[in-house]
Formats: structure tokens, C-alpha cells, sequence
């Protein structure tokens, strides 16, 4: 019989257990998922389990959280969830489906059950409303969730790069020759200004000027996400050699940062920064996202997820769009129904992260 276990912290779920319902998901495991309960100040976690006999069949990364995630929504309705919170099922770090099974194939089969323990968790959180977010149409459990009378909200596309080269040179070699030229120009530009783009030792840096360009670039970008101000500090004590970080300097001033987050030969840019009034933030950002590239290379890496980036750059690199998807439905039926008419308006792939 399956029994069903909710959990508030993944510190009470055995290591071993929940990284062999994961194996070989990328950024899904134990620590990561500690690593994010420390850093993630946007949601309190909720972890659903089902177990048959004491085996662990199936799970679900949920939080409960008090603001929304799309730009549009939070500057007009951020009041709502303020009261009245929503239960969001996906994996924080990495942007991905928050539903797992031990064995892929029996996925129609504990599905109900796990959607039944996550509307439990909705009930008992008093939530307006819970979504499935970031998921592929390749994911087993689309499908099923499709048939649910579900709202489908398209989320904004991300990007990915395979990483088939043995060296920075090859790389370039495989790219157009505009997106080449384009490559060649910026490092001249940045050169002629003395902006130098390179690794950093994290300890080495300031916390408050990393700080203060995240916060400006998720500003400029409209994302209604907080950081605490010991965030990278905190960041890179949790993380480790899990982590490297890349920064853009001009006269030993920082103009740029972004974040390198390793899993075996997996690789996932997170927490960008930027000065947003530096004429050159463009070509600063472009010049860190190669920088990002050549030091997966040299890792021998396998994927490098890049994130929300501009069309025009994401042509430049030669990286691939990923479509993903949430899955969200009203717990009260009237305002079901009439969440589908809002966000018939409000959802769309430059509102939704």
C-alpha cells in the first residue's frame, strides 16, 4: 500500500534515499536541496513523498510561497499572495520539474496520488492555488497533468549549450563567421577599455559590490527576486568547490559578476550582476557568458544551462531554446475559472520565470 510523508525541511529525509530517486537528474540531489533552504529566501520548502513498503516510489519539490514569480503578476496583484500564499511544485536551482520516480515507466500509475498529496499540501497551507512549473513536453508527467483542466502558462524559453569541444578555439571555429566577428570585436572593445573579464577567488571579493550588481540587474530586468545581503558569502561557504565565479573588472572596479554552478558534468549560470548604467553592460555580459563557456570546456563538461539570455546572444553562442511550461489551477472553481481569463492577459513567455 502507498503510504504518503510531507516534510518541511530535506534535512529529514534520508540522504541516501531521496539521491536514488534523483540519480542522474542534474542539481536535484540532498545537498542541493540544503544548499537552497539556506540560500532561497522566496518560499518555505514542502517535500511529498510516496513510499510502498518503506521504498521510496516518487516525490515532489514543492514551496509555499508569498509573492509571484512573474514580473507582471507581482507589480499587480504582489498584495495577493502576500495573504493568501500558493503552493509552487519545480526544483528552485535549476529551474526544472519538481516531480521525480523511481521508475519513469510507473509514472501514470502514482501520479493521482502524488497530485492528491500535493492538493493536501495546498489545503493545509490554506493556498489560493498550486502550479507545476518549468516543465518539458517530453516530461513524463505532462501528459497526465495536461488532462487535469489545468491552465497552461508558457514560461519565458531558456537556453542550453552542448558542449562538444575540446578547446575555446574549437569552439569559435564552430561559430558563424558574423557570430565569430562578433566574439572578436567585443574582446577588443573590452580590451581598449581596460575591462578584464576572469575567474575570481570568492573570499577575495566584496560581498557588497556583488551584492548591490545582482540587485541592480534583477532590477533592470523587472525580476521581483530578494537577496539577502550575505547571500554570496553564504553562496559560496554552502557551494564550494560546486561553484566558481566569474566577474568583469575595469581599473580594479567590479562592473559584472555571474555564478558557476557544477553537478558531476553538468553546468547551470546562476545569479548574474551587472552595473546597468556602464555604457558597455552589453558586451560585459556577452564577454562573461563566453568566459562561462571556455571554463566548461576546459572542465571537460558536458551541458552548460545558460538561462533567460537575449535571442541575439543565444544565436551568437550557438545555444539551444528550451520551451517550458507551468501547469496551475485555482483550488476554488469560480476563481479557476476566472484565473483563466486573467491570465489569458497577463501570462505570457515575458511575464512568467
Amino acid at each position: 500500500m502507498m503510504s504518503v510523508e510531507i516534510f518541511e525541511t530535506i534535512t529529514l529525509i534520508n540522504p541516501d534515499q531521496w539521491n536514488g530517486l534523483t540519480e542522474g537528474q542534474p542539481f536535484a540531489t540532498w545537498q542541493w536541496l540544503q544548499a537552497d533552504e539556506a540560500l532561497s529566501g522566496d518560499g518555505q520548502a514542502r517535500y511529498v513523498l510516496l513510499t510502498n513498503h518503506g521504498d521510496l516510489q516518487a516525490g515532489a519539490v514543492c514551496s509555499v510561497q508569498s509573492r509571484f514569480h512573474s514580473r507582471l503578476l507581482q507589480a499587480s496583484f504582489g498584495w495577493l499572495p502576500r495573504h493568501f500564499p500558493y503552493v509552487r511544485c519545480d526544483m528552485p536551482f535549476f529551474l526544472n520539474s519538481g516531480l521525480f520516480f523511481a521508475d519513469p515507466t510507473q509514472c501514470n500509475r502514482l501520479l493521482p496520488e502524488l497530485l492528491a498529496a500535493v492538493k493536501t499540501v495546498a489545503t493545509q497551507e490554506r493556498a489560493l492555488f498550486y502550479s507545476f512549473d518549468h516543465l518539458l513536453v517530453v516530461d513524463p508527467a505532462w501528459p497526465f497533468l495536461q488532462r487535469q483542466n489545468l491552465h497552461c502558462i508558457q514560461h519565458i524559453s531558456e537556453a542550453y549549450l552542448e558542449i562538444c569541444w575540446a578547446s575555446q578555439a574549437a569552439y569559435l571555429d564552430s561559430l558563424s563567421d558574423p557570430s565569430r566577428e562578433e566574439y572578436l570585436h567585443i574582446q577588443e572593445l573590452l580590451k581598449q577599455q581596460s575591462i578584464l573579464i576572469e575567474t575570481a577567488v570568492p573570499t577575495a571579493e566584496d560581498p557588497t559590490a556583488l551584492h548591490r550588481l545582482i540587485c541592480e540587474f534583477a532590477l533592470q530586468n523587472k525580476k521581483p527576486h530578494q537577496f539577502p545581503r550575505d547571500f554570496f558569502s553564504t553562496a559560496f561557504t554552502l557551494l564550494g568547490l560546486s561553484s566558481k565565479l566569474i566577474v568583469a573588472r575595469q581599473n580594479h572596479h567590479l562592473l559584472g559578476c555571474l555564478v558557476l554552478l557544477q553537478d558531476a558534468r553538468q553546468w547551470l549560470i546562476r545569479w548574474p550582476g551587472l552595473a546597468t548604467e556602464h555604457a558597455l553592460r552589453a558586451e560585459v555580459y556577452s564577454a562573461m557568458l563566453a568566459a562561462s563557456i571556455q571554463q566548461v570546456i576546459l572542465a571537460k563538461g558536458q551541458r552548460l544551462y545558460l538561462g533567460v539570455i537575449d535571442p541575439h546572444a543565444l544565436q551568437n553562442l550557438g545555444a539551444t531554446f528550451e520551451k517550458r511550461f507551468g501547469l496551475t489551477a485555482v483550488r476554488n472553481r469560480p476563481l479557476h475559472w476566472l484565473a483563466g481569463k486573467l491570465l489569458k492577459f497577463t501570462a505570457n513567455p515575458d511575464a512568467v520565470h
